[in-house]
């Protein structure tokens, strides 16, 4: 979810040098983010945060590959809604009325969903509350509609909602209790100072004055506050973990608020924006809650606690996620505190658990059950981020594996990893270093699918029939699986909302994905417009070990509209069509596809013949 936008402006909030999946690998995501999205990136970069999830699909599919033989892989698109303990292991039932049974069971579901509580219930019912800004297309009606808009907390969530939202002539106010706004980033960071005086064991008061000395001091050294409490990072949950309970509730009510806002930092790029947005008074701080709201028309009268009222058309829940674990309405969670296999942690945030991550649990028997990530947040407080999150998770691992497995009879199993399996970062990759372990099982090329994506009338359907008859008459078996035919005959239900045109492309790509894995080289003339729809696509063929290939058909909107194959142009011209892709409706471009197209000063002979010669080159054809 964190990770799902597709917004440019949307940036990771840590530097690409500190985001690498595995702590005993810390340069792989800016290797992978230098080869695959940005060639210009570095170790300071602040990547959008779509080329993180792009990067975590591509890991998992890497490591799949690379656990065949050893591990399996098995993905199930269900909630879990329940779990109870028979002896050596559990049983999670799902929402379809089945179950799974297993020895070790860990809860990585992230965050808790906020509740808004401070919304009063006419907010709540109002269909011009936003609960959850990142839900789908939450953010589709707010975009479209040019009122102002009312921004409920004022952290990092607040700013990517303004950055996503804001345009001339709308004024977009974030409200929060203290009215602070996240510090930014430097340009060019400092290396961390970590203090020089022990801070574990210490009570909260002489804790503050600690750590305001430590501050003071690397700001005198250094001119800048950033290094010192960066030093403090890695000592942040021994310190939480000394704290009594009443000094960590005190810490809540008086401290959170100004730690959240130096610690958790906005990217440079977002800081700029964000200026820039307040100095024109687009964006606009307020300091106070929520007292009461009222309907008048399309707006919602929002008064505060100062007694002013702003008129808005939407108010947007940026508050965060739930901190107390009692309140969620998870049926997982839940079902697992009223049975005692649960309990919930510190403050009543998170769950209890062992230093090692393990549940606690009523009967204090020590089942195999584990948490990792935001379920940690009462035991550990810095919990939720990425340097935090892959230590836990490859601490985890490695448990659940020497708990499961015999020493000997695991590193007789394991394979052996080379160098070059250590540098891995990509599914080309992993076939090379398998190629060069194995022979391959086929004397002929093996089966794939080739996208072929582009706007409207960009030529995509009549390159991919040339190229098949083409290939035909070399003797492969090609299939081509046109966009209009494939929605006529499999997705006829289908609108063509984000959602429905996301299933369509799904479907296509799952159809296209049975026809390569059986030995069919398989062209794929169809938009799909949104990029996280076809990464999603290039995922399950990953997971697959089907090659997969995207081309982009680059064909400028200008000859498009002369082209006009089907007269779609003319008719959302005259009014008659909407949500015509690249006019009225977002084409998300490849950014760094295998192969892009330039059709403008080429014939579709042309163009057929630079594909064909490409996937020859790639041993496709």
């Amino acid at each position: 979810m964190a990770y799902a936008t597709t917004n440019p402006r949307h940036r990771l909030n840590v530097p690409a040098g500190a985001m690498s999946c595995f702590p005993d690998r810390p340069h792989h995501f800016v290797r992978w983010l230098v080869r695959h999205r940005d060639p210009s990136a570095t170790e300071r970069t602040f990547a959008p945060r779509r080329h993180y999830g792009d990067y975590l699909a591509a890991s998992l599919a890497n490591a799949v590959e690379q656990a065949e033989g050893w591990t399996t892989l098995r993905r199930l698109h269900l909630r879990a809604t329940a779990c109870s303990w028979h002896r050596d292991h559990a049983e999670v039932r799902l929402t379809d009325g089945s179950a799974v049974t297993a020895h070790s069971v860990v809860l990585a579901t992230g965050p808790l969903a906020g509740i808004a509580g401070w919304a009063p219930s006419e907010l709540r019912e109002s269909k011009r509350f936003v609960g959850d800004p990142w839900k789908g297309d939450a953010l589709a009606e707010p975009c479209a509609d040019g009122s102002d808009v009312l921004l409920v907390g004022s952290g990092l969530t607040a700013m990517d909602v303004a950055l996503a939202i804001e345009r001339p002539g709308r004024t977009v106010h974030a409200l929060s209790r203290h009215g602070m706004l996240p510090q930014a980033h430097a340009v060019t960071p400092l290396a961390p100072v970590p203090p020089t005086e022990p801070l574990a064991g210490l009570p909260l008061p002489r804790l503050r004055q600690a750590t305001l000395r430590h501050i003071q001091h690397v700001t005198r050294e250094q001119g800048d506050w950033r290094p010192a409490l960066d030093g403090l990072r890695p000592l942040t949950s021994g310190i939480w973990r000394a704290l009594s309970q009443r000094d960590r509730a005190d810490f809540l009510r008086t401290d959170q608020h100004i730690w959240n806002v130096h610690r958790h930092r906005m990217a440079p790029e977002t800081a700029e924006s964000v200026q820039r947005l307040r100095a024109s008074r687009r964006l606009r701080l307020r300091t106070g809650e929520v007292t009461a709201v009222r309907t008048e028309g399309d707006l919602l009268a929002v008064t505060m606690t100062d007694g002013k009222t702003l008129r808005v058309g939407w108010v947007v829940d940026c508050t965060g996620p739930g901190m107390r674990t009692a309140d969620s309405t998870d049926p997982l969670i839940a079902d697992l505190l009223g049975s005692g296999l649960a309990l919930p942690g510190a403050l009543g945030m998170g769950l209890a658990t062992t230093p090692a991550g393990q549940l606690l649990s009523r009967d204090s028997l020590g089942h195999s059950l584990w948490a990792l990530g935001a379920h940690r947040r009462g035991e550990l407080w810095e919990s939720t981020a990425v340097p935090e999150i892959r230590e836990q998770a490859a601490n985890l691992a490695k448990a659940l594996l020497d708990s499961v497995l015999p020493v000997a009879a695991t590193a007789a199993a394991r394979p052996r990893v080379t160098r070059a399996a250590r540098e891995i970062t990509d599914m080309e990759d992993v076939r090379t270093l398998l190629a060069s372990a194995r022979p391959s099982p086929r004397s002929c090329p093996p089966g794939s699918t080739v996208w072929l994506t582009g706007l409207p009338s960009a030529g995509k359907s009549s390159i991919a029939t040339e190229s098949a008859a083409r290939l035909r008459a070399d003797g492969h078996r090609v299939e081509v699986l046109d966009g209009d035919e494939m929605r006529s005959f499999l997705s006829a239900e289908l609108g063509f909302s984000r959602k429905d045109r996301d299933t369509n492309v799904r479907r296509i790509g799952l159809v296209a994905e049975v026809l390569a894995h059986n030995g069919f080289l398989v062209l794929v003339p169809v938009i799909a417009p949104y990029r996280i729809s076809r990464e999603s696509v290039r995922l399950r063929h990953g997971l697959g070990r089907i090659p997969y290939l995207e081309v982009h058909v680059a064909t400028p909107l200008e000859l498009c509209l002369e082209r006009d194959v089907k007269g779609l142009y003319a008719k959302q011209a005259a009014g008659e069509l909407s949500g015509l892709t690249g006019v009225d409706d977002p084409y998300e471009a490849p950014e760094h596809p295998e192969l892009r197209l330039k059709t403008q000063d080429r014939t579709v002979a042309e163009s057929a013949a630079e594909l064909l010669a490409f996937l020859t080159k790639k041993g496709l054809a």
